[in-house]
């Protein structure tokens, strides 16, 4: 189920950054921040 979630929020991450937005860009930075932290602690 969390595959799922994440591929859709990754999506719509992928959407904002591309429309520019500010929020996008923060959510994206933010959003690599936390696939290297889980991937750290895996």
């Amino acid at each position: 189920m969390t595959y799922f979630s994440d591929n859709y929020i990754m999506f719509f991450i992928i959407y904002l950054s591309k429309k520019g937005t500010a929020i996008g860009k923060v959510v994206s930075k933010f959003d690599s921040v936390t696939v290297v932290a889980k991937y750290i602690k895996s």
